[in-house]
């Protein structure tokens, strides 16, 4: 079974609502816009949204992202869970930043549609079947 949140971040002393700031402040710095916050209690989960806007693609224009993080576990592990939330943000910002990806392209599993879900949750019954792990 794959590691889950054993190391990145698992002391950070920064909590939830100043790693949202960060979040916010990275999306702004590299031109995002519309960053919000919203609580989804049946999924105990916070969703973090923004717009970024992709000329790169065969649709240009502003795409809406969402993100959903858990909130369950200890305080500590959710804080750690949104600094890894933080970090895949500003490292996928950079890597847009330097031409070497699109917005759509690295955060394509999130792009809201046009019914509200991602594109993961619209697709994620064409999934292939997974490999099993040898016993």
């Amino acid at each position: 079974m794959p590691r889950r949140g054993t190391a990145y971040a698992k002391d950070t002393k920064l909590d939830v609502k100043l790693t949202l700031k960060a979040i916010d402040y990275e999306v702004t710095r590299f031109g995002g816009e519309r960053f919000r916050n919203d609580k989804d209690p049946p999924r105990n989960r916070m969703v973090t949204v923004f717009e970024m806007f992709d000329g790169r693609v065969a649709k240009p224009g502003w795409y809406m992202f969402s993100f959903g993080t858990s909130l369950d576990g200890t305080e500590q592990e959710i804080n750690a869970r949104f600094r890894g939330l933080l970090a895949f943000i500003k490292g996928s910002c950079i890597a847009i930043d330097y031409g070497i990806t699109s917005p759509a392209e690295v955060f394509h599993a999130f792009i809201v549609t046009e019914t509200g879900e991602t594109m993961f949750e619209k697709a994620e019954g064409l999934l292939p079947v997974p490999r099993k792990d040898a016993a």
